[in-house]
């Protein structure tokens, strides 16, 4: 499933507060963000039938041009194997590791290795690595002497999948290299790969790469920065990514994921110091393309990697649901900045303003929010729909503190949310986001309210709001009026902590 085209229409996790992340690139640039947004998500296909095998494990032999796989169940075999369209490209001789005898490959939409005529548990293929970068830009595989290899590319794997399968890969890297993916270590270059990894996309870097081990908020962060010139300090680096961690940890009351992969590529160009970034579903990782002639004081504070870690605390969304799934990160990024001292109240509040504006001046006709979201990419609602979310966030957050006396938020919703489900491997809908926070609170909470205004442009209540709040912003000037309704409920809204 391909994440990708154009940039600003990927599925959660995408970078956006307002505008698609290449709209301010040159061409070369923009093209090149393109061609990452054009890599992740593969599919498994899920037909029904016999009982899908429960365990099996991949060995992956690097040779640098090519990567030899073998492929061992541990149990049943399936009758075949299928993949993402692009990895029967690369796919080089598969065969029954037993006798030796070649299995045949139905190509097409849907590719398909036979394994009728195996007599043993194993089989062997190659995947040509040379044809994949002939491939560009559809994946990106060579990063100076580093190397960034799209999982879909050789995790064949059975039609149905259990949602308990052990899954295990090994890799044995060329001397000196080193290997990093997105899945849980074992020990000695083996991993755990969870069901997701085998649905949607993900990145294995391989090379001699540059790593940094953080702890952040008790999640532990593999960093990797790929071959690039930069300016950027390692110690400018963990400055940057310890901040960015602890931001989205103030917001969940934990780092979101107790281990996460962050791939960090560093390009020439860009006006903003992160020029892209995307959430990885098919093991728990994040891709940020950095500007490589930005210095470290540009990093502190940005807003790109916050965004892309509060995205991990949150289910996969629905596509036609990005309202929520982007209008809550965007909401929660300016709040967990102006909560740790990132920015300030008021500046937070001026950057909510300004994305409000744009998402209105995007509002197009009659069309309701509801429209704009099911039909994102088509019709570039891009600012419509990421801030008409989250004006909703601003509204479902205020409504919770008031109905609760401010004994509860928003946070307390996804907070839940983030325990419960932000690790499942399917699509939620918003209908089910919605839900189940609802069901945690124990009433009809906010679900109505996400209607009615979904039912609308999706800004039709925030002057009301403005004013029970006691803000308002005239000549970029913020005002507050503390005398205000709601004035304490909005302070507490960006109550800093500890």
């Amino acid at each position: 499933m391909p994440r990708r085209p154009p940039i600003a229409s990927r599925p959660a996790g995408a970078v956006a507060t307002g505008e698609p992340a290449g709209a301010r690139l040159s061409a070369p640039l923009a093209a090149r963000v393109l061609a990452l947004a054009c890599i992740t998500a593969a599919c498994a296909h899920r037909p029904r039938g016999a009982e899908p095998p429960r365990a099996w494990s991949y060995t992956v032999e690097d040779h640098g041009e090519r990567w030899d796989v073998e492929l061992c169940f541990a149990d049943a075999r399936p009758p075949a194997l299928v993949a993402a369209t692009a990895a029967a490209e690369v796919l080089i001789d598969p065969r029954d590791a037993t006798t030796g005898a070649a299995l045949d490959l139905t190509d097409g939409d849907a590719p398909r290795i036979d394994l009728a005529p195996m007599r043993g548990p194993c089989l062997t293929y190659g995947v040509d690595l040379t044809s994949a970068a002939d491939g560009w830009p559809r994946r990106l595989p060579q990063l100076g002497d580093d190397r960034l290899v799209a999982n879909e590319l050789w995790l064949w794997h059975p039609p149905r999948i259990a949602e308990d399968a052990a899954i295990t890969a090994e890799f044995r890297a060329r001397e000196g290299e080193r290997v990093s993916t997105p899945w849980t270590p074992l020990g000695d270059g083996r991993y755990a790969l969870p069901e997701a990894a085998v649905r949607w996309g993900s990145y294995t870097a391989v090379g001699d790469l540059e790593l940094h081990a953080l702890e952040v908020a008790g999640g532990a962060l593999e960093v990797v920065v790929l071959d690039g010139p930069r300016r950027l300090t390692s110690a400018g680096l963990r400055r940057w990514l310890e901040a960015a961690g602890e931001a989205a940890a103030s917001l969940y009351g934990a780092f979101p994921r107790p281990h996460l992969q962050l791939l960090v590529v560093p390009v020439d160009g860009g006006d903003e110091p992160v020029i892209f970034g995307a959430v990885e579903r098919g093991g728990a990782s994040i891709f940020l393309l950095i500007n490589g002639g930005a210095a470290d004081d540009e990093f502190i504070g940005e807003w790109v990697a916050i965004h892309e870690i509060l995205h991990t605390g949150m289910p996969f969304v629905a596509r036609g649901d990005a309202w929520l799934a982007e209008g809550f990160v965007t909401y929660y990024t300016e709040v967990v900045r102006a909560r740790t001292g990132l920015k300030t109240e008021e500046q937070a509040w001026q950057a909510l303003f300004a994305g409000f504006r744009r998402g209105i001046h995007d509002v197009r006709g009659d069309a309701t929010l509801s429209d704009a979201s099911q039909a994102m990419g088509r019709l570039h609602a891009y600012s419509w729909v990421y801030w008409g979310g989250a004006a909703i966030a601003l509204l479902s957050d205020v409504a919770i503190r008031e109905a609760s006396a401010g004994a509860r938020s928003l946070d307390d919703g996804l907070r839940h949310l983030s325990r419960c489900c932000a690790q499942s491997s399917r699509r939620w809908t918003a209908d089910e986001i919605l839900a189940e926070i609802d069901a945690w609170r124990g009433d009809a909470g906010i679900a109505p309210l996400c209607r009615e205004v979904l039912a609308t442009s999706g800004f039709d209540e925030l002057p009301a709001l403005y004013r029970k709040l006691g803000v308002s912003v005239v000549d970029e000037n913020l005002g507050v009026d503390d005398t205000a309704p709601l004035a304490t409920l909005r302070r507490a809204i960006f109550a800093k902590v500890d």
